[in-house]
């Protein structure tokens, strides 16, 4: 029997061809997107900026300037009252302090007074301050600086009429100007009327008028 192998032949054709069109379909798929261009790929990055804020403080330059002499204390000062002089129901007397030791001091401002009796006991006393100039007194060893005192002999308001107008002082306590503790004066000048009423200028350099 004779048998044609031209079927064959044409299955095996077919195969062939269905296989390279199997490729081609494959290669297309893969280069489907070949018409689109290139892929680009993009990253994203997030910058963060820190803001610091620098503040500069300049120095300032400081002198420091030296101590001038201490306020003089009591332990360091004389001080004497003149003899009043006499005139219309007033006295006025010089107050003068000096500088006894061995160190410069200084003075400025009012003085401070007090009437004692003999045994400390207090006597009305009132100090007025008038107005003036005050002024740092500095005081060398031996130096002096002085205040007026004026007061009243004459009774006033609720005080007697006949006698003595207020008691007899014995001493008289002296503060200098911003000192803290006194100096005791024999006081030899009668009653101060007026409840013991003194008026004082700031203290001032030398030894001031005398009565």
């Amino acid at each position: 029997m004779w048998h044609s192998t031209g079927g064959a032949d044409v299955r095996r054709a077919g195969l062939v061809i269905a296989l390279v069109g199997v490729s081609g379909i494959v290669l297309a798929a893969c280069d489907g997107g070949g018409d689109s261009g290139p892929t680009t790929t993009t990253s994203s990055s997030t910058t963060s900026t820190s803001s610091t804020t620098s503040t500069t403080v300049t120095a300032q330059s400081t002198t420091t300037q030296p101590a001038g002499p201490p306020t003089c204390q009591t332990n360091q000062l004389a001080a004497a009252i003149s003899a009043p002089d006499a005139g219309a129901g007033q006295r006025n007397s010089t107050l003068v302090f000096t500088n006894n030791s061995q160190a410069t001091c200084t003075m400025q401002g009012y003085v401070g007074l007090q009437l004692e009796e003999q045994d400390g006991g207090q006597v009305p006393t009132n100090v007025v301050r008038q107005p003036g100039s005050v002024t740092l007194v500095t005081l060398a060893p031996g130096q002096q600086a002085f205040t007026t005192l004026q007061w009243g002999v004459i009774p006033s308001g609720n005080e007697p009429q006949n006698g003595q107008c207020e008691a007899n002082p014995a001493q008289i306590a002296i503060t200098s100007p911003n000192a803290t503790t006194s100096l005791l004066q024999p006081w030899p000048n009668g009653p101060v009327c007026a409840q013991g009423t003194f008026n004082t200028v700031p203290v001032a350099a030398g030894s001031g008028p005398q009565p």
